[in-house]
C-alpha cells in the first residue's frame, strides 16, 4: 500500500523562516513517519502566489496536492497541519479532505497545536492541548514578574477558533504567570492588551510570537522600527521592550507537539 505524509502549513515568503521553521517541522514530521513518501502543501493563497510570481517555486495547495496523490495511486494518506488553531486555514484542509477523501482508502488528519480543552466527549476523555502548549513555552520564555509581562503575538482570525487566544491567556493565568495574548487580526488587539498592561503596573515586556513561523508579521507588525509596530508602540508608553523573534516552528518542544497530533491521528480518528 502505498503511504503518504502531508504536513500542511499556512506558508511564508522568508526563505530564512521557511528553513528555520517550516521545514524543520517537516523533517521532524518525516523522520517519525519513515515508511510515509512525504509531500508539502499550504493553504494561504497569496503566499503561494507571491512565491510563485516572485521565486518560481510553485507549493501546491491541500486540495491540489490530494488530487495529485489520488491521481498517483497512493492509497494511505496521513495529514498534519501546523496551523496554530482550528480557524479558517484549517478549513481549507478540512474541506480538501471531504473533497477527495473517498479516493483513497484511509486518510486521517491530525489537529492543530491547540483544539481540544480536555474534557469528555461521547464517554471519552479527550485531550488537552493547552497543557502542553505551556510546558514548551516553559522551556522558551523568560520568567515574568510582577513588573516584567511577557506578550504572545498571534495572528488571530474571523472564525470562532479566534476565542483560543484569550483561553490561553486565562490559561497562563491560572499558573500565576504574568503573561499576555494579542492578534493582529482579531480580539485581543493591542489596544486590550496597552489596557491590561497599564492595569498590572508593568514597566518591561517581552514580545514572542505565537505564531509558528516568524515572517512578514512578526518582523514587521510586531518587532519593526516603524512607530506603528507593538514594539515601537510599546516602547512610546515607556516600557522596556525586549523581543524574541523565534517562530513555535524553530523549537523542538513544539515540533513535538506537532509529532504527537499525527501519531494520535494515525492510530485513531479524534472527530
Amino acid at each position: 500500500m502505498k503511504q503518504a505524509l502531508v504536513v500542511v502549513s499556512f506558508g511564508t515568503t522568508h526563505h530564512d523562516t521557511l528553513k528555520r521553521a517550516i521545514e524543520a517541522t517537516e523533517q521532524r514530521l518525516a523522520a517519525a513517519f519513515p515508511d510515509r513518501d512525504f509531500f508539502r502543501a499550504w493553504t494561504a493563497h497569496m503566499v503561494i502566489n507571491k512565491l510563485k510570481r516572485r521565486d518560481g517555486i510553485h507549493i501546491p495547495t491541500p486540495k491540489e496536492l490530494l488530487k495529485r496523490l489520488a491521481e498517483e495511486g497512493y492509497e494511505d494518506i496521513l495529514i498534519q497541519t501546523t496551523h496554530v488553531t482550528p480557524g479558517i486555514e484549517f478549513l481549507r484542509v478540512q474541506d480538501a479532505v471531504r473533497a477527495y477523501g473517498d479516493r483513497f482508502q484511509r486518510i486521517r488528519l491530525g489537529r492543530p497545536l491547540i483544539y481540544f480543552q480536555g474534557g469528555r466527549s461521547r464517554g471519552r476523555a479527550m485531550p488537552d492541548d493547552y497543557l502542553p502548549v505551556l510546558a514548551a513555552y516553559d522551556s522558551f520564555l523568560p520568567a515574568s514578574s510582577p513588573d516584567h509581562a511577557v506578550v504572545l503575538f498571534g495572528h488571530g482570525t474571523a472564525h470562532p477558533a479566534n476565542a483560543i487566544y484569550a483561553a490561553l491567556q486565562c490559561r497562563f493565568q491560572d499558573t500565576g504567570r504574568n503573561v499576555l495574548v494579542g492578534t493582529v487580526d482579531a480580539y485581543p488587539t493591542l489596544e486590550d492588551v496597552r489596557r491590561q498592561l497599564r492595569a498590572r503596573g508593568v514597566r518591561r515586556v517581552t514580545l514572542a510570537p505565537f505564531m509558528v513561523v516568524a515572517g512578514e508579521h512578526v518582523k514587521n507588525d510586531m518587532a519593526g522600527e516603524d512607530e506603528d509596530s507593538w514594539k515601537s508602540t510599546l516602547t512610546a508608553d515607556g516600557y522596556q521592550v525586549d523581543v524574541m523573534l523565534t517562530g513555535l516552528g524553530e523549537l523542538p518542544a513544539f515540533q513535538d507537539i506537532f509529532i504527537q497530533h499525527a501519531r494520535d491521528a494515525a492510530t485513531h480518528a479524534l472527530w
